[in-house]
Formats: C-alpha cells, sequence, structure tokens
C-alpha cells in the first residue's frame, strides 16, 4: 500500500480500505437476481401491510394506548421495507445497466491485495479496536479483494471477486481489464506482460 498522503474521495475511500461502488465488483447477475428477491420481498410486505390495515379498519378499532405504542413500531416498519423497495430496484437497475456495457481498464498492477476497513492501522491496533466493537468475538469486518492499476491518467481501484482473476495478475503486470462500468464487475482480465522489475 502506498504510503504518500491520499488525495480526493477515492484516494481517501482507498486509504481507508473501503470501496465508494454500490454493490462493488458484484455480476450483473447477481445483482438482478438480488434485485428481484429485494424488491419481491417488499411488495410481499407492503401488500400484506395493506391487507392488515383493511382488515383492522373494519373491525372495532384500537383504543389509544395501543395505537400510542404500534405508531413507532409502524414507522420503523415502513422506513425499513422502504428501504428494501428502493435497494431492490436500484439493484435491477445497475443490474440491467451493467449487463452488456463493458470498459476496459489498462495500465500497470500497483497494488492486488486483501481489504478490510480500517487495515492501514497497525495490526495490534486493529484486533484491539475491532475485536473489542464484536465483544471480543474476533474480527468481523467485511473482507475483499482489491486490483488497484495505475492507467497513465490516475489510480483505478477495483474489487475482484473472482478468485481465478485475481490469482493470475501479479504486482507490477501490466493488464487490461473488462469491468462493468458501474458496479465495477471485472469480467476477465488479459495480462500482457511479465511484472515490472
Amino acid at each position: 500500500m502506498s504510503t504518500t498522503q491520499p488525495t480526493g474521495v477515492s484516494g481517501w475511500a482507498r486509504f481507508l480500505g473501503v470501496s465508494l461502488r454500490p454493490w462493488s465488483g458484484h455480476a450483473p447477475a447477481s445483482l438482478l437476481l438480488r434485485g428481484v428477491i429485494q424488491t419481491g420481498v417488499g411488495v410481499a410486505l407492503v401488500v400484506a401491510w395493506v391487507k392488515m390495515s383493511a382488515d383492522a379498519a373494519g373491525s372495532t378499532g384500537l383504543d389509544s394506548p395501543t395505537a400510542a405504542i404500534l405508531r413507532p413500531i409502524m414507522i420503523i416498519a415502513v422506513i425499513t421495507v422502504g428501504y428494501l423497495l428502493a435497494s431492490g430496484v436500484a439493484q435491477l437497475i445497475v443490474g440491467i445497466l451493467d449487463l452488456t456495457a463493458r470498459l476496459t481498464v489498462s495500465g500497470y498492477v500497483i497494488s492486488n491485495s486483501e481489504r478490510r476497513f480500517g487495515d492501514f492501522l497497525p495490526r495490534f491496533l486493529e484486533r484491539q479496536i475491532f475485536s473489542r466493537l464484536n465483544n471480543g468475538g474476533g474480527d468481523n469486518r467485511k473482507l475483499r479483494w482489491e486490483i488497484v492499476v495505475d492507467t497513465g491518467s490516475g489510480h483505478k481501484a477495483l474489487t475482484v471477486r473472482k478468485r481465478k482473476i485475481r490469482d493470475q495478475i501479479p504486482t507490477g503486470a501490466y493488464v487490461s481489464l473488462r469491468v462493468t462500468p458501474i458496479a465495477g464487475y471485472v469480467e476477465s482480465a488479459t495480462v500482457s506482460g511479465p511484472p515490472q522489475q
């Protein structure tokens, strides 16, 4: 990892070990499937809630203390279902847009490494902070594999989910990556030469 001071939002995100891409590195088919499931569950919950509300309106009604207790629960439920629906629809849209479009990212690989949030910290400090956040149960931060390519016009950090691709790319080699434009899914990689000395 570079020891220079990060610049810009993407530089700081890379320094912190996070990706700013939505659903970073996921294949379009995966996004479509997840979007269909989340949207379907959200729609089913909305239909069930509307049906229950109509049944409750036809009954005797709720007394004031019960309604006061249920109101905050309903607000939380509406926010949760709204998030579920919005996330599902967004994944569907990104999956559809990424289904056929591809970009080519070419350059020298400057990093091919495992990343986690906060991995810039010394190891002993990481263990102290992140195992305590998990009540001493160990580190449960999300792991991702990141390849950083120097394109000549800047650095491009991509999350790679296919082990076959990440294992064939040595640091220092010149590569051409076929990538989806929104989620940054690395579909294939071509190594054009041996690593630089």
